[in-house]
């Protein structure tokens, strides 16, 4: 069981870690970790994101499992085609 839970949690830590680092490599405007985190929307979608991907992963069910990877990938799309794209509201700067 801790076995378990020590592996999904250092998957969910890479996947977040690989999540910020593709959003750096195809993001020129992207500078720090701060751009990714600088609005709670983006906040909350990455803490709750990786928390569920941990509590699904943890699980030992391989459809939570699935699910919680599907939301990983989720993850990784928002934050390189929707978060930082010139047509999605979320990019606009006010």
């Amino acid at each position: 069981m801790a076995l378990g839970l020590g592996a999904s949690l250092g998957i969910a830590l890479v996947a977040t870690i690989g999540i910020i680092a593709l959003s750096v490599m195809f993001n020129d405007s992207m500078k720090s970790l701060y751009d990714v985190l600088r609005t709670a929307r983006g906040l909350a979608y990455l803490v709750l994101g990786s928390l569920s991907a941990i509590v699904f992963i943890s699980t030992g069910n391989m459809a939570l499992m699935v699910l919680g990877l599907i939301l990983v990938f989720f993850l990784v799309t928002y934050f390189l085609f929707d978060y930082y794209s010139p047509w999605s509201a979320a990019s606009r700067r006010f």
